[in-house]
């Protein structure tokens, strides 16, 4: 994605932001701020950290506080303690709302990001992550070692103080790992993994991977990885699970299956993602007896984006345990391909409304670059409202003669849409946003009369897209009956 769709998506997110906190913006303004947020996730992820007077959209992108646009979202996390955000792709609406709520909502003895954690924990937004900024600041996973220690590894120590400490950390993390002490077995396994990488004597080199290999095992491993969630600042922590490989992913992936606290899930589940190991162990974990291992598994291999599992995942679509279809969809949705999209196109009528809207993306992503022609056979087609409302949306951006003209058909035809569509007035909300979107003030003279619809969300919304675009040079529009 280019920095663009980030900075755009940003925007949205505030703009999302400003419609919640304003008593004086309508029920169809919010909602269709929440349908601009929703589509843009489901496009990519977002991950945002303010950094100094700068704000960081991931790796592509830094936006400075003054710029336009950005204020309701920037006042929100600097109001609510909050360092980094992260919403996942394929978030849905009604995760998205309920984010913007608890940004929106007024500071409240923010104690440095952890009030809006906890609230963000309660209301179970697996998909959002909010870190305050007190954790970006925590104690390193090193501070309970003795400091002499590792001063006797810091660059240019004496060799024999260097190759003492090692033995002495060797000694002191068997000691941990017999008493079942996590902290320090995992402070041990960081400290050596470390100076192995980083020391430029290789005698020095070959003692820390002599003990490594002595401390490394599928114990110690699990006892590391459980203080994964406990530690803000975790790069070492997942070296060191990273240098075991595949037993370190199953380390990981042990504790997200036996843990029961959202908080820690998330943790192991990042981490996870982070190593990108144990894809053998993930493939035969779709088989589990277990529905929860499954899903765990259907997730990850789809948020790791890893390639030939889409059959393993289709025979999951097949089964009778709707939370196996979620994540198996979810997991299909994530990893766009071909085989991916046409495994979807057969659960798109699927019961379960999680089900379906996953199933969706396939639609959508047949319809991304889609002519008007496309658009229009594929709004005729479909009876489900929230795909309707994509494929609106697309005509809007899409912008051409012809998208205007099926729009304009839909809002003056209903008729002319699928019988079995639940034609409400979110959807003809929709559609006049979608030809605002398409003709800007050129579109008036159509957006006019429906300021007296008697549905009183669609005259708000006509009055609200009406007084905007009549601030801009108006352009008489023509159209075909």
């Amino acid at each position: 994605m280019s920095s663009d769709d980030g900075k755009e998506y940003v925007l949205a997110l505030s703009r999302l932001i400003q419609s919640v906190s304003n008593a004086m913006h309508t029920a169809s303004a919010r909602d269709a701020h929440v349908r601009d947020v929703e589509s843009r996730s489901r496009r990519r992820a977002l991950a945002l950290e303010l950094d100094g007077d700068v704000l960081r959209i991931g790796l592509e992108e830094t936006l400075t506080f003054e710029t336009p646009g950005v204020e309701a979202l920037l006042s929100a996390l600097l109001g609510h303690g909050v360092a980094r955000l992260v919403i996942r792709q394929l978030t849905p609406a009604r995760d998205l709302l309920e984010m913007a709520r608890l940004l929106a909502a007024t500071p409240r003895n923010a104690n440095e990001g952890r009030a809006i954690e906890t609230r963000a924990l309660d209301s179970r937004l697996w998909n959002i992550e909010f870190i305050g900024a007190f954790e970006l600041d925590d104690e390193h996973i090193t501070a309970n070692l003795p400091p002499e220690l590792l001063i006797s590894l810091r660059d240019g120590a004496e060799y024999v103080h260097a190759e003492s400490a090692l033995a002495k950390l060797a000694t002191r993390g068997e000691q941990a790992l017999e008493g079942g002490d996590s902290r320090t077995i995992a402070a041990v396994l960081v400290t050596i993994w470390s100076f192995e990488r980083s020391t430029q004597h290789d005698a020095l080199r070959h003692t820390a991977e002599l003990a490594l290999k002595r401390l490394i095992s599928p114990m110690a491993l699990k006892l590391t990885a459980q203080v994964i969630p406990s530690a803000r600042r975790r790069e070492r922590l997942l070296g060191v699970l990273s240098h075991a490989g595949d037993e370190g992913a199953e380390a990981l992936f042990a504790h997200l299956c036996e843990s029961q606290d959202m908080f820690e899930r998330r943790a192991y589940f990042d981490a996870l993602i982070w190593l990108r190991c144990g894809v053998s162990m993930l493939m035969q974990a779709l088989d589990s007896e277990q529905w929860y291992v499954a899903r765990n598994a259907a997730e990850l291999l789809g948020e790791m984006r890893i390639d030939g599992v889409e059959s393993s995942l289709a025979i999951l679509l097949e089964s009778d345990d709707e939370r196996r279809r979620v994540a198996a969809s979810s997991a299909l949705a994530r990893l766009r391909t071909p085989d991916a999209l046409a495994a979807l196109n057969t659960v798109i009528n699927d019961p379960s409304d999680a089900v379906r809207y996953f199933a969706s993306t396939a639609l959508l992503a047949r319809i991304e670059g889609a002519n008007a022609r496309q658009l229009g056979v594929a709004l005729d087609a479909d009876g489900d409202l929230e795909m309707k409302l994509q494929i609106v949306a697309a005509l809007g951006k899409l912008g051409t003669p012809d998208a205007v003209q099926k729009l304009i058909k839909t809002l003056m035809s209903p008729q002319a849409v699928s019988a079995a569509a639940n034609l409400d007035s979110e959807f003809r909300c929709a559609s006049l946003e979608a030809v605002a979107t398409a003709r800007g003030s050129a579109a008036m003279p159509l957006i006019s009369p429906f300021r007296r619809d008697k549905d009183p969300r669609v005259a708000e919304t006509a009055t609200r897209l009406y007084t905007r675009l009549a601030r801009g040079p108006r352009v008489m529009l023509t159209f075909s009956a």
